[in-house]
């Protein structure tokens, strides 16, 4: 008897620990795999374009560059993106549309790597050209070295509106649709556990093109991110065609076909503008958006400055991306749990605070680098500048494998109890220019100081502590929105 006991409480134990590490149902497979898969394939192009653009315009252009791209190109093309989204959707189903915006990005990525890079010196101003106008007009000196590089700053919008079209808006308004909260619960995380292997093997595909020779690694990329978008498209029509035609794996919801309701963009704006808790999610993003983008122009310049070259930067971002990938991946075994053990408060909490520490330790490193960086170079035998990419290299693995483990997780659930309506529509907005925004936010702050002063860099000492005081101002905005936010869950999910 007591024999049997004990087996009954080994089996138990093992079901508990299994089902903590993986709480996917036998029965729940066909409808989590193709997902998984889907969020796996957009992640792996989303690291690869990340590390793409950043060799791209920093090896070329400058880190500093990287606030005006993000505030005066990629945040009207933001704009102009969820307009033409909006009308689409009035015309096209939901299919048609995943569709004919991946279509879109492979077209883009196949012209670039086999028409404008291979004939950059042709279509690009020259050197000289750039060189008088910039000492003509200084203020104006990081758009004018833009346009000197316009193909490149194409490329880095793109590769930026990717992460907000492809995961934020497309996946997450598919996966919100067709999963119940329990679902999400469980799912959500493991999606991101799955998915997050794609930023280990984007890493190590990096650091393979980044030793051949600049064109090739142009092509072969752009090659394999063209393929992993038909993989996506694949088993997103799989999904639509194999798994949802059986009424078990359909939210109850969508059992029924309401008739779509059709709404212009200024309507869609009142929609979300009227909703106090949309604007909470917005709130949410634009405090992440900023926080993010200030810690990570005075790193990228750092990198810039060890690793100067096309290749040699891209060989950087791809060790860099591997280990946040594996970050991503220790992290969402505690994320699976986390969400499924405590209330959405106390998950939503979590990514704020890490970043708060992470940051704020960054920042102090860089103003007090005189006494820090010597004390870092004797214990660790590094010289200052490796001592400062390596620690902000640390922040940035941390942040954003917290974000992409908690906080886009936090944040999809959040949706989950709104009517379709804002699901879709206002999803659009609050996700695609509330992601602008909230980088545009940092880079608005950066940028103008560029412009002010011509001769200023992130070397600056004063510059670094104003931008400290603004990151720590977004950072207490969050915790007061992920409070206010949490109440208003609570009420609706009820």
């Amino acid at each position: 008897m007591l024999n049997l006991l004990n087996a009954i409480e080994r089996k138990i134990l093992f079901y508990k620990i299994s089902n903590i590490l993986w709480p996917i149902k036998k029965e729940e497979l066909k409808k989590f795999l193709p997902l998984a898969l889907l969020m796996f394939c957009t992640l792996f192009n989303y690291q690869i374009l990340r590390n793409l653009k950043d060799s791209l315009i920093v090896s070329s252009v400058g880190a500093e560059s990287i606030s005006f791209l993000k505030l005066y190109i990629v945040v009207p093309a933001a704009l102009i993106f969820t307009i033409a989204y909006i009308k689409i959707l009035n015309y096209l189903d939901d299919r048609k549309t995943f569709y004919l915006i991946n279509i879109f990005f492979i077209s883009f990525f196949l012209i670039f790597a086999f028409f404008l890079y291979p004939n950059q010196h042709a279509i690009h101003p020259k050197s000289e050209t750039i060189v008088l106008l910039v000492n003509e007009f200084p203020r104006l000196k990081w758009f004018i070295l833009l346009s000197g590089k316009w193909s490149y700053s194409l490329v880095y919008v793109l590769a930026e509106l990717w992460g907000s079209i492809m995961l934020s808006l497309l996946f997450w308004q598919f996966a919100n649709k067709i999963c119940t909260t329990q679902e999400a619960k469980r799912f959500y995380s493991m999606f991101g556990l799955l998915g997050n292997f794609g930023l280990i093997l984007a890493g190590t595909f990096t650091r393979i093109f980044s030793h051949a020779s600049p064109s090739v690694t142009i092509t072969a990329s752009f090659l394999t991110i063209s393929v992993f978008c038909i993989f996506s498209i694949l088993s997103y029509y799989f999904i639509n065609t194999s798994v949802l035609i059986d009424s078990k794996y359909l939210k109850p919801e969508l059992k029924i076909k309401n008739k779509k309701s059709k709404l212009s963009f200024k309507e869609s704006m009142k929609l979300i503008t009227s909703s106090k808790y949309l604007g909470l999610i917005l709130l949410l993003i634009v405090c992440y958006g900023i926080t993010i983008n200030l810690v990570e122009g005075p790193w990228k310049a750092k990198v810039r400055e060890l690793y100067p070259s096309q290749n040699e930067y891209l060989n950087f971002m791809g060790v860099y991306s591997q280990f946040m990938g594996l970050g991503s991946v220790v992290l969402f075994f505690f994320a699976s749990n986390i969400l499924r053990l405590f209330r959405w408060k106390t998950s939503a909490l979590i990514t704020p605070i890490i970043i708060s520490i992470t940051g704020l330790g960054f920042f102090g490193l860089c103003i007090f680098q005189s006494n820090s960086l010597i004390f870092g170079s004797v214990i660790v035998g590094s010289g200052p500048i490796i001592i400062a990419v390596l620690l902000g290299a640390i922040q940035n693995i941390v942040s954003k494998a917290t974000k992409y483990s908690l906080f886009d997780s936090t944040k999809e659930m959040a949706y989950i109890p709104l009517e379709n309506e804002l699901k879709t529509k206002g999803k659009a907005a609050v996700d695609v220019i509330g992601g602008r925004f909230g980088k545009a936010g940092g880079a608005l702050l950066q940028s103008s100081i560029l412009i002010i002063f011509p001769n200023a860099a992130y070397s600056n000492l004063t510059t670094i502590i104003y931008i400290t005081i603004i990151f720590s101002f977004f950072c207490f905005v969050w915790f007061f929105a992920v409070n206010k936010l949490s109440r208003e869950y609570e009420i609706i999910k009820s």
